[in-house]
């Protein structure tokens, strides 16, 4: 008996040159599931601003600058357009990093620190809580892992040897992760919920980039003296997705989406793993060529459309990947006798080295 099914897919990608703020450098770290992508890019004087870009208006300057000190960087942003990263403010006596939220609407909101002079915003997710980490201290550069929204305010998540920590991640059920400092001396993943607290998940070096809705965590471990990407979950446990190259290099992935998709960086080379088509290299991928070169792929969003960083004419520059689905010949049809099932393949998705952004 003869059975038809859901394709299997390989995918090609269209990639988009993002463009800069009249300077020679931009990074993208993040887009959401409408393909706005934010990051950071130089102006024309050199100095750092946070920036969107969609595909109406092109690149803008979210003008995010506190102070007289012109710097600020865009990590997330939700499907509403709430944009989070952290911005650098003159204080005496010493300068500060300061937790930023920015919308459209009311434009630039500083979040509140734990204490001290320290504060950063990694994620954001679609009900508005924002996660970072926060100095809680003046005397003291330490930072921990915190939670903010606009009901409870900032919240300090605690660490496992109350020696430092911080939050990458945050999914809609309000599931955290990062990285926490242990009673070991290692900076080991973490995964935060309200009934169980933190959690050591893997048990090692390691740490914890991005969690996706059903709970699959990215990242990437130590083995030996190469950091090696991993997803894990509550059922299957850590699972390592391999590596380009010889395997002598320092991997991280960075982002996985709700299919199961993960980006990262590995080999240094950008890449896009799902577990049909396993490791690929991203610079493998392309149906158009711009003459850029992928170095990482920070973040994929629900279409499988991903924020990468890579070199273009010798400046670094952010690009926007979109995919476009082959179906792979022959997972169509199913060949045998009696009820044999539907065959099915989806994709999956994926967040920095054990001492990531800053």
């Amino acid at each position: 008996m003869l059975l038809s099914c859901g394709n299997a897919y390989a995918y090609t990608y269209t990639i988009t040159d993002l463009g800069s703020l009249d300077g020679a450098y931009s990074s993208a770290t993040s887009l959401s599931d409408s393909g706005t992508v934010v990051g950071s890019s130089q102006i024309a004087d050199t100095s750092l601003h946070a920036f969107m870009w969609d595909s109406t208006n092109l690149i803008q300057d979210l003008g995010i600058s506190n102070s007289g000190l012109d710097v600020a960087h865009a990590y997330s942003i939700n499907n509403s357009g709430y944009v989070v990263g952290t911005t650098l403010i003159a204080e005496t006596p010493d300068y500060t990093s300061q937790a930023f939220m920015w919308d459209s609407t009311n434009g630039t909101q500083l979040l509140p620190k734990l204490g001290g002079y320290l504060g950063t915003a990694y994620d954001i997710n679609n009900s508005g809580v924002v996660v970072g980490s926060s100095s809680i201290s003046t005397a003291s550069t330490t930072q921990y892992a915190f939670s903010w929204d606009s009901t409870n305010g900032v919240t300090n998540l605690g660490s496992f040897n109350n020696e430092g920590s911080r939050a990458k991640s945050i999914n809609d059920n309000e599931e955290i992760v990062g990285a926490s400092l242990h009673s070991s001396g290692e900076w080991r993943a973490f995964l935060w919920d309200s009934t169980n607290g933190m959690q050591d998940i893997l048990s090692k070096q390691s740490e914890a980039q991005d969690i996706n809705s059903s709970g699959q965590i990215a990242g990437q471990y130590m083995d030996g003296s190469y950091e090696k990407a991993f997803i894990w979950d509550s059922t299957n446990g850590e699972t390592s997705i391999g590596w380009l190259g010889d395997g002598n290099n320092s991997d991280t992935a960075f982002s996985i989406n709700d299919s199961g998709t993960v980006v990262g960086l590995s080999g240094g080379k950008a890449f896009v793993y799902d577990a049909a088509n396993g490791i690929q290299d991203l610079n493998l991928l392309l149906s158009n060529d711009l003459g850029q070169t992928l170095d990482y792929a920070y973040a994929v969003n629900s279409s499988g459309q991903i924020s990468a960083t890579g070199t273009l004419n010798g400046e670094t520059r952010a690009f926007l990947l979109t995919p476009v689905p082959t179906p792979i010949p022959g997972t169509g049809l199913l060949l045998g006798t009696g009820l044999l099932g539907l065959a099915w393949l989806k994709r999956k998705k994926q967040s920095v080295p054990i001492n990531k952004k800053t």
